[in-house]
């Protein structure tokens, strides 16, 4: 079985071809299994860590707290439930408490949870916990974005179980679906060096692969050519897939290639990309074990939850 990225798989049946039968998601909504995930700012509600550290310095797990509906309901405001789906036959459901000033203090939770970034917390965090916050900020974002009809300006209300917004104009009333934007990321090599690159006013420098989002008729092999060529200046070919990664940050879905090319002096076409440079597997072994440094100070490489890192990685294990 294919390895997952982080933030995929979420444990959930999305019980998707229910969402229109208004009478079923009313019963989801007063059922009393139900467990509601609160995002505050884009942030995710989880077990504070405990201040004491672990064994050998090893990181302490964390866990996403869910609501009730009791406590929901007295958060959410106007904010939409949005059924994520049922796990076990317990229907799960997001809600937007970004309204509230002082979140965990109405919840009496300050000594023991805390609100955070999802992308410092996934590595702390069950893989299928991490996937369904991720589900939860994603739609709850595009919620708090697309309050009004992008094609008359009216009011829109959330309908479908939260997986629709349709516009309150009667002359209008334009369905609106939730958007991820989709993003080719590559990994581009020579012979036994793969490419990396910083961009500018990355801090702290990072070296990473290349990435961009695919255009209107534009093919996802395309979109890896003209990428690197915008960016760096090199022709690839033998444009190969390799996974994807949803990346809801805010709405995004990072499609993962590898492609190929014979050239080596790379050519900057604008102020997006500092340097780029090659690496040996070598060269990675070694960064992956931290012990290298660069003229600019230590070299960094992308984050472990990444799929950029995943296609490093398992390039350099293709050896």
């Amino acid at each position: 079985m294919r390895r997952r990225n982080i933030f995929e798989g979420v444990p959930l049946d999305r019980f998707g071809h229910q969402r229109k039968n208004e009478l079923w998601v009313a019963q989801q909504l007063a059922a009393p299994t139900a467990r509601v995930i609160p995002v505050w700012r884009s942030s995710s509600l989880i077990s504070r860590p405990r201040e004491d550290s672990a064994e050998g310095g090893a990181e302490i797990p964390v866990t996403p707290i869910l609501l009730d509906l009791i406590q929901a309901r007295e958060l959410a405001g106007d904010s939409p439930f949005v059924l994520l789906g049922l796990a076990n036959d317990e229907p799960v459901f997001a809600i937007d408490i970004s309204h509230l000033e002082t979140p965990l203090e109405t919840l009496g939770l300050i000594d023991q949870a805390t609100f955070a970034d999802l992308r410092e917390l996934a590595n702390l965090l069950d893989r299928g916990d991490s996937a369904m916050l991720a589900h939860a900020r994603a739609l709850t974002h595009w919620h708090r974005h697309n309050q009004f009809c992008a094609k008359c300006g009216s009011p829109t209300v959330a309908v479908q179980a939260g997986h629709v917004r349709k516009c309150l104009n009667p002359d209008c009333a334009t369905q609106h679906f939730p958007r991820t934007d989709p993003a080719v990321i590559m990994l581009v090599t020579r012979g036994d060096h793969c490419l990396l690159a910083r961009r500018s006013g990355r801090n702290p420098p990072t070296y990473s692969t290349l990435a961009g989002f695919v255009e209107p008729g534009e093919s996802l092999e395309e979109a890896v050519a003209r990428e690197v060529l915008e960016e760096v200046g090199l022709v690839v070919d033998n444009v190969r897939y390799q996974s994807s990664q949803p990346w809801p940050f805010p709405a995004q879905l990072m499609l993962g290639f590898r492609a190929e090319t014979s050239q080596i002096e790379c050519h900057y076409h604008d102020d997006e990309i500092e340097e780029a440079r090659w690496f040996s597997r070598g060269d990675l072994r070694a960064l992956f074990a931290g012990g290298v440094a660069g003229e600019h100070g230590p070299i960094n490489l992308p984050r472990s939850i990444s799929i950029a890192r995943r296609l490093i990685g398992e390039w350099v294990d293709d050896e």
